[in-house]
């Protein structure tokens, strides 16, 4: 077996696991789209994976085997699509995680220049902060 689809996945072992778990539970219209060239074979190949054999000693080479063999049902120009699908959805699940989620000190500080601005809320400092930024730029 091929270990090229490992290749472009690159992919830390750690989010190996729930990336296979995800790829097993796409739907089929996901797996069409992302140009599954078999989905009665990907659906026969990801029957094998038991998520409760995911412990043990051998977790990264069972997980990689079976990732060698449902990514090899796709074309390599999908296999980035998919990773980024994969981390676009689990963004989205855990807010905290975003790039657009605001630490608590952000917000303090937020808050305190609208409290110093007599702004009447704080998108409306928000808005000024950015304001400046983009005038800063500018110049």
């Amino acid at each position: 077996m091929s270990k090229g689809p490992l290749d472009i996945l690159a992919m830390r072992n750690s989010n190996k696991p729930g990336f296979l778990q995800w790829l097993v539970s796409l739907s089929d219209s996901s797996l069409e789209l992302n140009r599954c060239s078999s989905i009665s074979k990907f659906r026969k190949l990801s029957s094998k994976f038991d998520k409760s054999k995911l412990d043990g000693v051998d977790i990264d080479v069972r997980v990689d085997k079976h990732l060698i063999e449902l990514l090899g049902q796709f074309p390599c120009s999908r296999i980035k699509n998919l990773k980024s699908s994969y981390f676009a959805k689990t963004n989205r699940a855990r807010k905290s995680s975003s790039s657009m989620a605001l630490s608590l000190s952000t917000i303090d500080r937020v808050q305190a220049y609208s409290t110093m601005w007599n702004s009447p809320s704080n998108e409306e400092a928000l808005k000024k902060i950015l304001d400046i930024v983009d005038s800063h730029y500018q110049k």
